[in-house]
């Protein structure tokens, strides 16, 4: 006797499959969604002489670049980058002060994954930097390149990860998440991320700049925290217009960021009045790439935040501050 074969298992079948095409359709939106606002470009970098160098193009032209905090602008070598420049109706300066007459071109810049169109350069001679590092530098990647981004360097790994935020969308900060007591809020000066920290109860402003292997501490301070900091020796320092400045080494007893304390960091002292008076600004000093390696770096351009973490388990040079 022949049975009725019952449909409903097919139907049920059918529905499942309907019901996984369709969960799977939905996953796929998302993804393609998410990598519509949010794009992100993870790069190698070395560090020479205590900066950070990274592989660049400028109008398709792969070079040396210093990723540096410190400069609002892309800055191009003029051995390099000479035709098509106009002259700029306003002189850059040094960390010493020192005024520079530059000149200006538009150019395309491609860094890993990332590329800017119509990028505003300065050119300017470089050949200080050169000498210092023993290498071709073909320029400078300032952080006015990175206004919607997260910029996160990591020195253990000597990764560089920037994450671009698309208008009208919001990053993800997750995987960016750390104890809120090393995330310090910052402010621009001088067109330099900067922030407040202590040296021995005394608050001042530092400009972050990964740019400077130095750490500076403006001269005018010195006496106020003469019993708290050491001087070691003077120095002589080239800058950018090649002229030499005298500086004075010297350690500090404490350095505190937020909630994390630097034992013992070391500073170099130098007028820091004629580089405010330039740039109309205010900044007692700045941290430099030496003492930024103790640390994994965030920067979170769009919400004016930087987050400090150990960069290494056995680090001793950065503890919590007991409160």
């Amino acid at each position: 006797m022949l049975q009725r074969r019952s449909r409903i298992p097919e139907i049920r079948e059918i529905s499942d499959k309907k019901t996984y095409w369709l969960i799977l359709f939905t996953l796929l939106i998302q993804a393609f969604l998410a990598g519509i606002c949010i794009a992100e470009n993870k790069v190698p970098f070395e560090i020479i002489d205590n900066l950070i160098i990274v592989q660049a193009a400028v109008d398709g032209v792969a070079g040396n670049y210093i990723l540096d905090t410190g400069s609002s602008l892309l800055v191009l070598n003029e051995s390099e980058f000479r035709s098509h420049e106009t002259l700029s109706p306003e002189k850059s300066f040094g960390i010493a002060g020192e005024p520079v007459q530059t000149k200006v071109r538009w150019v395309q810049l491609e860094w890993g994954e990332d590329k800017w169109k119509h990028v505003q350069a300065l050119v300017l001679p470089l050949q200080q930097l050169e000498a210092k590092c023993g290498i071709q530098i073909s320029g400078l990647i300032g952080n006015k390149i990175f206004r919607r981004h997260l910029l996160e360097i990591d020195f253990s790994a000597k990764k560089i990860m920037l994450t671009r935020q698309r208008k009208g969308t919001a990053i993800n900060l997750s995987r960016y998440k750390s104890d809120e007591q090393f995330v310090i809020p910052f402010r621009w000066e001088c067109q330099v991320p900067s922030i407040v920290l202590e040296i021995e109860n005394e608050l001042l402003t530092f400009g972050i700049d990964t740019g400077s292997e130095e750490s500076v501490l403006d001269l005018a301070h010195l006496h106020g925290l003469a019993k708290f900091i050491h001087i070691d020796r003077a120095v002589k320092i080239t800058g950018i217009d090649g002229n030499h400045y005298i500086g004075h080494r010297s350690t500090a007893s404490n350095l505190f960021i937020g909630n994390l304390v630097v034992a013992e960091p070391q500073l170099l002292i130098l007028p820091l009045k004629r580089f405010n008076r330039y740039g109309s600004c205010d900044l007692d000093g700045f941290i430099g790439s030496k003492l930024l390696q103790n640390f994994r770096i965030v920067f979170n351009f769009p919400e004016k935040t930087i987050s400090f973490h150990s960069a290494s388990e056995e680090q001793l040079i950065v503890k919590a501050r007991d409160i």
